[in-house]
Protein backbone atom coordinates (compact mmCIF):
# COMPACT_ATOMS: atom_id res chain seq x y z
CA UNK A 1 0.00 0.00 0.00
CA UNK A 2 2.44 2.08 -1.16
CA UNK A 3 1.95 5.56 -1.51
CA UNK A 4 4.60 8.39 -1.47
CA UNK A 5 4.28 9.06 -5.36
CA UNK A 6 0.10 9.80 -5.30
CA UNK A 7 -1.13 11.66 -2.43
CA UNK A 8 0.90 13.86 -0.11
CA UNK A 9 1.57 11.78 3.68
CA UNK A 10 -0.47 13.61 6.63
CA UNK A 11 2.06 15.00 8.08
CA UNK A 12 3.57 14.37 11.83
CA UNK A 13 2.24 17.07 14.12
CA UNK A 14 4.76 18.83 16.24
CA UNK A 15 3.47 19.49 19.94
CA UNK A 16 4.23 21.12 22.63
CA UNK A 17 3.60 21.01 26.84
CA UNK A 18 0.03 23.30 26.28
CA UNK A 19 -1.10 19.91 24.12
CA UNK A 20 -1.42 17.92 26.98
CA UNK A 21 -5.78 17.93 26.47
CA UNK A 22 -5.35 16.04 23.12
CA UNK A 23 -4.02 13.16 24.68
CA UNK A 24 -5.73 9.98 25.38
CA UNK A 25 -4.59 7.99 27.74
CA UNK A 26 -7.12 5.28 28.90
CA UNK A 27 -6.84 2.22 27.96
CA UNK A 28 -10.46 1.57 27.03
CA UNK A 29 -10.74 4.42 24.74
CA UNK A 30 -7.76 3.98 23.03
CA UNK A 31 -8.52 0.27 21.98
CA UNK A 32 -11.99 2.22 20.55
CA UNK A 33 -10.39 4.69 18.79
CA UNK A 34 -8.09 1.78 17.06
CA UNK A 35 -10.85 -0.59 16.55
CA UNK A 36 -12.85 2.00 14.66
CA UNK A 37 -10.00 2.76 12.21
CA UNK A 38 -10.13 -1.20 11.83
CA UNK A 39 -13.72 -1.14 11.03
CA UNK A 40 -13.51 2.04 8.38
CA UNK A 41 -10.65 0.54 6.84
CA UNK A 42 -8.65 3.54 7.38
CA UNK A 43 -5.50 4.22 5.84
CA UNK A 44 -2.83 4.59 8.27
CA UNK A 45 0.38 6.85 6.91
CA UNK A 46 3.71 5.34 9.31
CA UNK A 47 6.53 7.82 9.52
CA UNK A 48 9.90 7.20 10.35
CA UNK A 49 11.97 10.28 10.23
CA UNK A 50 11.67 11.80 6.67
CA UNK A 51 10.72 8.29 5.34
CA UNK A 52 7.04 6.98 4.99
CA UNK A 53 4.76 4.35 3.92
CA UNK A 54 0.77 3.48 3.48
CA UNK A 55 -0.49 0.71 5.54
CA UNK A 56 -3.80 -0.24 7.11
CA UNK A 57 -4.46 -1.00 10.83
CA UNK A 58 -5.84 -5.32 10.76
CA UNK A 59 -6.62 -5.92 14.07
CA UNK A 60 -6.18 -4.91 17.75
CA UNK A 61 -4.97 -7.62 19.74
CA UNK A 62 -6.25 -7.22 23.68
CA UNK A 63 -4.78 -10.36 24.80
CA UNK A 64 -1.52 -10.11 23.15
CA UNK A 65 -1.54 -6.42 23.46
CA UNK A 66 -0.68 -5.79 19.94
CA UNK A 67 -1.16 -3.92 16.60
CA UNK A 68 -1.29 -6.06 13.52
CA UNK A 69 -0.47 -3.85 10.51
CA UNK A 70 -0.80 -4.83 6.69
CA UNK A 71 2.65 -4.94 5.07
CA UNK A 72 2.10 -2.60 2.52
CA UNK A 73 3.67 -2.98 -1.35
CA UNK A 74 7.25 -1.84 -1.22
CA UNK A 75 7.95 -5.06 1.17
CA UNK A 76 12.19 -3.56 1.25
CA UNK A 77 10.64 -0.33 2.13
CA UNK A 78 8.67 -1.62 5.01
CA UNK A 79 11.10 -3.75 6.11
CA UNK A 80 14.49 -0.72 6.14
CA UNK A 81 11.50 1.51 7.88
CA UNK A 82 10.96 -0.91 10.70
CA UNK A 83 14.14 -1.15 11.74
CA UNK A 84 13.47 2.43 12.67
CA UNK A 85 13.78 3.45 16.72
CA UNK A 86 9.88 4.04 16.64
CA UNK A 87 7.40 4.92 14.01
CA UNK A 88 4.78 7.73 13.92
CA UNK A 89 1.49 6.70 12.89
CA UNK A 90 -1.18 9.12 11.65
CA UNK A 91 -4.35 9.04 10.25
CA UNK A 92 -8.00 10.99 10.40
CA UNK A 93 -11.09 9.63 12.01
CA UNK A 94 -14.58 11.46 11.13
CA UNK A 95 -11.63 14.41 9.97
CA UNK A 96 -9.73 14.62 13.02
CA UNK A 97 -6.15 13.90 13.35
CA UNK A 98 -5.19 10.49 15.19
CA UNK A 99 -0.97 10.28 16.01
CA UNK A 100 0.46 7.65 17.80
CA UNK A 101 3.82 6.75 18.56
CA UNK A 102 5.43 2.63 19.31
CA UNK A 103 8.42 1.47 19.38
CA UNK A 104 9.28 -2.52 19.07
CA UNK A 105 7.94 -3.22 15.29
CA UNK A 106 8.35 -7.04 14.43
CA UNK A 107 7.29 -8.74 10.96
CA UNK A 108 4.76 -11.30 10.95
CA UNK A 109 2.53 -13.96 9.17
CA UNK A 110 -1.24 -12.95 9.94
CA UNK A 111 -3.82 -14.91 7.76
CA UNK A 112 -1.26 -16.36 5.44
CA UNK A 113 -0.18 -12.73 4.12
CA UNK A 114 2.86 -10.99 5.92
CA UNK A 115 1.68 -8.11 8.33
CA UNK A 116 4.00 -6.51 11.07
CA UNK A 117 2.99 -6.01 14.82
CA UNK A 118 3.69 -3.12 17.13
CA UNK A 119 2.63 -2.25 20.76
CA UNK A 120 -0.83 -0.71 22.07
CA UNK A 121 0.13 2.50 21.97
CA UNK A 122 -0.23 3.74 25.94
CA UNK A 123 -1.61 7.12 25.15
CA UNK A 124 -2.24 8.82 21.35
CA UNK A 125 -3.17 11.99 20.28
CA UNK A 126 -6.72 13.43 18.78
CA UNK A 127 -6.38 16.69 17.39
CA UNK A 128 -9.04 19.02 15.82
CA UNK A 129 -7.59 22.00 16.28
CA UNK A 130 -6.96 25.08 13.70
CA UNK A 131 -3.49 24.90 12.80
CA UNK A 132 -4.17 21.98 11.38
CA UNK A 133 -6.99 22.41 8.83
CA UNK A 134 -5.31 23.17 5.49
CA UNK A 135 -6.79 25.88 3.06
CA UNK A 136 -6.63 24.97 -0.73
CA UNK A 137 -5.89 28.43 -2.22
CA UNK A 138 -8.27 29.64 -4.88
CA UNK A 139 -7.23 30.01 -7.96
CA UNK A 140 -8.90 33.26 -8.46
CA UNK A 141 -6.48 34.47 -5.30
CA UNK A 142 -2.78 32.86 -5.65
CA UNK A 143 -0.64 33.10 -3.22
CA UNK A 144 3.41 32.84 -3.73
CA UNK A 145 6.04 31.96 -2.21
CA UNK A 146 9.32 33.64 -2.49
CA UNK A 147 12.56 31.90 -1.14
CA UNK A 148 16.13 31.08 -2.23
CA UNK A 149 17.66 28.35 -3.15
CA UNK A 150 19.89 26.33 -1.28
CA UNK A 151 23.45 26.65 -1.70
CA UNK A 152 25.27 23.11 -3.83
CA UNK A 153 27.79 22.63 -1.24
CA UNK A 154 28.26 24.49 2.71
CA UNK A 155 30.44 27.68 2.85
CA UNK A 156 28.88 28.72 -1.44
CA UNK A 157 26.33 30.94 -1.26
CA UNK A 158 22.50 30.46 -1.67
CA UNK A 159 21.39 30.68 -4.83
CA UNK A 160 19.02 33.19 -6.64
CA UNK A 161 15.82 33.71 -5.31
CA UNK A 162 12.63 31.56 -6.59
CA UNK A 163 9.17 32.31 -6.10
CA UNK A 164 6.90 29.52 -6.56
CA UNK A 165 2.77 29.31 -6.38
CA UNK A 166 1.28 28.13 -2.82
CA UNK A 167 -1.05 24.73 -3.48
CA UNK A 168 -2.43 25.11 0.32
CA UNK A 169 -1.86 26.77 3.55
CA UNK A 170 -2.65 25.96 7.31
CA UNK A 171 -0.77 28.05 10.27
CA UNK A 172 2.09 24.52 10.36
CA UNK A 173 3.27 24.75 6.56
CA UNK A 174 2.26 25.18 3.01
CA UNK A 175 2.74 23.01 -0.68
CA UNK A 176 4.31 24.45 -3.18
CA UNK A 177 4.16 23.50 -6.86
CA UNK A 178 5.52 24.45 -10.19
CA UNK A 179 9.35 24.36 -9.90
CA UNK A 180 11.53 25.03 -12.13
CA UNK A 181 14.30 22.21 -13.80
CA UNK A 182 16.98 23.60 -11.96
CA UNK A 183 15.35 23.24 -8.26
CA UNK A 184 15.23 19.64 -7.29
CA UNK A 185 13.18 19.97 -3.45
CA UNK A 186 13.85 16.57 -1.24
CA UNK A 187 12.94 15.67 2.04
CA UNK A 188 14.96 17.53 5.09
CA UNK A 189 15.90 20.60 2.38
CA UNK A 190 15.67 23.61 4.23
CA UNK A 191 14.49 27.11 2.47
CA UNK A 192 15.79 29.93 4.79
CA UNK A 193 14.30 33.51 4.87
CA UNK A 194 10.88 32.61 2.82
CA UNK A 195 7.94 35.08 2.70
CA UNK A 196 4.29 34.24 1.70
CA UNK A 197 2.60 37.81 1.34
CA UNK A 198 -1.03 37.87 2.52
CA UNK A 199 -2.74 40.20 0.38
CA UNK A 200 -3.96 43.87 2.83
CA UNK A 201 -2.85 41.27 5.61
CA UNK A 202 1.28 41.13 5.68
CA UNK A 203 3.55 38.38 4.85
CA UNK A 204 4.24 35.14 6.59
CA UNK A 205 8.11 35.20 7.10
CA UNK A 206 9.57 31.30 8.15
CA UNK A 207 12.35 29.16 7.59
CA UNK A 208 10.47 26.50 5.42
CA UNK A 209 11.32 22.41 6.18
CA UNK A 210 10.98 20.27 3.29
CA UNK A 211 8.50 17.03 4.24
CA UNK A 212 7.40 15.23 1.19
CA UNK A 213 7.65 16.08 -2.15
CA UNK A 214 4.69 14.89 -4.79
CA UNK A 215 5.83 14.04 -8.26
CA UNK A 216 7.82 15.97 -10.63
CA UNK A 217 8.41 19.75 -11.13
CA UNK A 218 7.51 21.53 -14.12
CA UNK A 219 5.33 24.84 -15.27
CA UNK A 220 2.85 23.10 -16.34
CA UNK A 221 0.25 23.38 -12.92
CA UNK A 222 -0.18 21.04 -9.52
CA UNK A 223 -0.46 17.85 -11.72
CA UNK A 224 2.94 17.98 -12.32
CA UNK A 225 3.55 17.71 -8.19
CA UNK A 226 4.00 19.74 -5.39
CA UNK A 227 6.05 19.94 -2.32
CA UNK A 228 4.75 20.17 1.15
CA UNK A 229 6.58 22.23 3.62
CA UNK A 230 6.82 22.89 7.41
CA UNK A 231 6.73 26.43 9.03
CA UNK A 232 10.29 26.34 11.38
CA UNK A 233 11.09 29.70 13.25
CA UNK A 234 7.71 31.17 12.12
CA UNK A 235 8.18 35.08 12.59
CA UNK A 236 5.99 36.36 16.17
CA UNK A 237 2.61 37.02 14.78
CA UNK A 238 2.72 34.81 11.66
CA UNK A 239 0.23 32.26 12.96
CA UNK A 240 -2.66 34.99 13.55
CA UNK A 241 -2.29 36.32 10.31
CA UNK A 242 -2.81 32.93 8.64
CA UNK A 243 -5.67 32.62 10.71
CA UNK A 244 -7.13 35.65 9.35
CA UNK A 245 -5.94 34.88 5.70
CA UNK A 246 -8.00 31.62 6.17
CA UNK A 247 -11.00 33.26 7.72
CA UNK A 248 -10.95 35.67 5.32
CA UNK A 249 -11.32 33.51 2.28
CA UNK A 250 -13.46 31.00 3.95
CA UNK A 251 -16.26 34.04 4.39
CA UNK A 252 -15.82 35.26 0.68
CA UNK A 253 -16.32 31.47 0.00
CA UNK A 254 -19.68 30.80 1.15
CA UNK A 255 -20.79 34.30 -0.02
CA UNK A 256 -20.33 32.72 -3.27
CA UNK A 257 -22.78 29.94 -2.71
Amino acid sequence: MRDGHHDAPPQVAVLSAHDDRYQVRGALEIASLLRALVARHALVTAHAGASFFVTALLEVDDDAGRLVFDYGVDAAETERLLQAPALTFVTQLDHVRIQFAVQGMERIDYEGSPAFTTPVPDRLTRLQRREFYRLRIPRGRPLACEFAIPPAADGDPPGRRLSLPVFDLSCGGASLYGWPDDFAPRPAMKLAGATIPLPDLGAIVADLHVVHVQGAGGRGGTAAGRFGCRFDALQPGGVTLIQRYINRIEREQKALL
